[in-house]
């Protein structure tokens, strides 16, 4: 074909339309449209416009630990609550809480730092109660329960 300069009027239109079909068809093959959708693609409102996708927002399922959730497990899990009564105290279920602490190791992490906390309030107590009240019957206590051997 020619170049389009130098064509006019009819001519002109033809190369024009000869250029879109074998463009569109060159798309066809690449995204396996067919003729009928054509009209479809040109009236489509583009990503990111009025009515279209929010491509700000974001996509799939809500996330059902948020941090609120997160903060109330670790509350319910410091006052000495198990997994089951801090799941249900939060309001999620033991399935999203084990997914999402197999998923997430900073939240494994945290969960697993606030199950120990109240253990260890108990020992601090438990040192408090040997070290300066120098109380001999909760040391005895301590020690049978600590070392096995201090009983033979």
């Amino acid at each position: 074909m020619a170049c389009p300069g130098a064509h006019t009027g009819r001519a002109l239109r033809f190369y024009l339309l000869s250029r879109t079909v074998l463009a569109f068809r060159q798309i066809s093959q690449v995204y396996r449209l067919s003729v009928r959708q054509l009209p479809g693609l040109r009236s489509a409102t583009p990503v990111g416009q009025n009515g279209a996708m929010n491509t700000t927002k974001p996509m799939g399922r809500p996330m059902v630990i948020t941090n609120r959730v997160s903060d109330a497990l670790e509350l319910a899990l410091r006052h000495g609550y198990g997994v089951a009564e801090a799941c249900r105290w939060a309001g999620i279920g033991r399935t999203a809480y084990y997914t999402h602490l197999a998923r997430d190791e900073a939240f494994a992490r945290r969960m697993a730092a606030a199950k120990r906390w109240l253990c260890i309030k108990a020992l601090l107590i438990i040192h408090d109660a040997i070290v300066i009240d120098r109380d001999s019957e909760i040391a005895k206590w301590y020690l049978e329960r600590r070392d096995p051997a201090f009983m033979r």
